[in-house]
């Protein structure tokens, strides 16, 4: 176990055991714990992508002139279960009771975070540390993939899993939610009291100010992990849908490929449907400025919904990372509609257009779009706005103010 070195100021615990490569939200964290206290992040350092991760991390507690984090590796032992979880928690939580953390701020999804701050409560009552929970995921989204969708099991094991969540969400003394509708969910069915709204924007760089390339080029542009549940299966059809009418019409895929699986099953759909040419994995990215490079004038982000068979109702409380990386980019956003959220904040801006989850309708409406330039140039105009208004600064604002409250 590492030597922990602490002062007189505050002693704030970040835990991240299933921490995704490059999760804004946790690297944010970080930073502000830095401001208020010694911080200690610990994370799993067999995750992938984390070595990376870290010196980005390093790179921006460095040039805000922060040395009060102390990055903490420790293993989540491979496989799933309560065992494991037990384990990983017992050590933490030991640790914290002889260091006698003041503040435990946990990132994880309500099944696992919840039964961590449980937990953590029960093995430091001598001294008990305020815990925020950063709530990710959406626990009847949770349950649904556990019972691999079956409908009569996500019946039965929904209420089960909500009212042990809210035993244990008594532990927790702030929620951070991601959405207004994450939020009330928080409240009204884990009775958690308490919380605060961050939506998953980015760091505020610039970057959509500039002109970007000349070229007007019809590009169709996705974000995020290669996953089975980010449905880009849906975007191929589209992309199959307009080449007849535009020859040059490319998708570029921007993320790492989490299920090879599926990445295997788009590319044999992409042979089968002659798209060999018109769609590029473009890879891993780091930032939103790794993308900016690959842009032109007639590029369009696209947010397709989560796969949700049984209506569980994550689309209506999504707030994803592709949709504030293309406001900060200056793109015009297309949204699947019912992802309610993020289609409040980018419609009434002038940034984006919603679609049907119907290919030709989408289809039509990319076309109407790049056969308009004034529309193309109205909706970037709108995401730079929508940017400059919601930003990373903010986020951290929100996030002081509570620091601030619960450490006075």
């Amino acid at each position: 176990m590492n030597v922990i070195t602490r002062d007189s100021r505050p002693l704030i615990t970040i835990l991240a055991p299933k921490h995704v490569p490059f999760d804004e939200r946790v690297l944010r964290t970080v930073e502000i714990a830095a401001e208020f206290g010694t911080a200690l992040y610990y994370y799993d350092p067999n995750s992938a992508g984390m070595a990376a991760d870290l010196v980005t991390l390093s790179g921006r507690l460095q040039s805000a002139g922060s040395h009060t984090v102390q990055l903490l590796p420790l293993p989540l032992r491979k496989g799933r279960g309560y065992c494991n979880r037990r384990v990983w928690v017992k050590q933490v939580g030991s640790l914290l009771s002889d260091l006698k953390t003041d503040v435990v701020h946990i990132h994880d999804s309500a099944t696992l975070g919840l039964e961590i701050a449980w937990m953590l409560h029960r093995l430091n009552r001598d001294h008990r540390p305020k815990i925020i929970w950063d709530y990710h995921d959406w626990l009847p989204y949770e349950v649904a993939t556990r019972v691999n969708n079956q409908r009569a099991l996500y019946r039965v094991f929904l209420p089960f899993a909500e009212v042990i969540c809210k035993h244990w969400a008594r532990a927790v003394d702030v929620v951070v939610g991601i959405s207004p509708g994450q939020l009330n969910y928080a409240r009204r069915i884990l009775r958690i009291p308490r919380g605060v709204c961050v939506q998953n924007i980015r760091p505020h760089e610039n970057m959509g100010s500039s002109d970007l390339s000349k070229e007007n080029a019809h590009r169709l542009i996705w974000m995020g992990h290669v996953m089975r549940i980010r449905n880009i299966g849906f975007l191929l059809e589209v992309v199959r849908e307009i080449s007849s009418r535009y020859p040059d019409a490319q998708m570029h895929i921007w993320g790492a490929i989490i299920d090879r699986d599926f990445a295997e099953e788009l590319r044999e759909r992409i042979q089968q449907f002659g798209l060999g040419q018109r769609v590029c994995f473009k890879g891993p990215y780091k930032s939103d400025s790794d993308v900016r490079g690959s842009l032109a004038s007639g590029a369009i982000g696209m947010v397709p919904g989560w796969d949700d068979p049984l209506r569980t109702g994550i689309n209506a409380i999504a707030s994803t990372n592709k949709f504030f990386s293309y406001l900060s980019l200056g793109l015009p956003v297309l949204l699947e509609d019912g992802l309610d959220n993020m289609v409040e904040l980018a419609v009434s801006a002038g940034a984006g257009l919603t679609y049907q989850p119907i290919p030709k309708s989408c289809a039509q409406i990319i076309e109407r779009i790049w056969e308009d330039n004034e529309l193309w140039y109205g909706m970037r105009q709108g995401s730079l706005e929508l940017s400059s208004r919601m930003h990373g600064e903010q986020a951290k604002d929100t996030l002081r103010d509570l620091y601030t409250d619960l450490l006075a």
